[in-house]
């Protein structure tokens, strides 16, 4: 996995990997954050409500995911935020959903890994017009 960060995310200079030692922050934040946040609160938001389906059997990691996602913003000192729905990439497979890497699918999605082929391949057989 440290590989796959570094291919896309992380600058060649030697010292960089320092830059993501410090994420340490960013676990003691969350951490913070989830002994804050109520079941209540989560349970308002709405990506959250739109992937639960059975109540009684919500994997942890869903329901801490948001709590991750604000404190990346407060760590990180975030100052814009992609929400609008432009900014979702579309299933290949599915254009009326996004993108997501969870998808059953294979050839709904691209991985950072695939190879050249692979990714040409998914794009020649996206469907591109749902509405039609």
């Amino acid at each position: 996995m440290l590989a796959d960060l570094q291919a896309v995310t992380i600058p060649r200079e030697p010292d960089a990997l320092s830059h993501f030692l410090k994420f340490y922050h960013h676990t003691q934040l969350s951490w913070l954050l989830s002994t804050l946040t109520t079941v209540q609160k989560v349970g308002h938001i709405p990506t959250y409500k739109s992937k639960v389906k059975d109540e009684s059997s919500v994997p942890l990691g869903l329901f801490l995911y948001p709590v991750l996602q604000t404190a990346d913003i407060l760590v990180f000192k975030t100052t814009h935020l992609p929400i609008a729905e432009t900014t979702r990439i579309r299933s290949l497979r599915h254009p009326e959903q996004k993108m997501s890497k969870s998808d059953v699918e294979e050839r709904s999605r691209i991985d950072i890994m695939d190879d050249e082929k692979i990714i040409q391949e998914r794009i020649m057989k996206a469907l591109t017009d749902f509405n039609a």
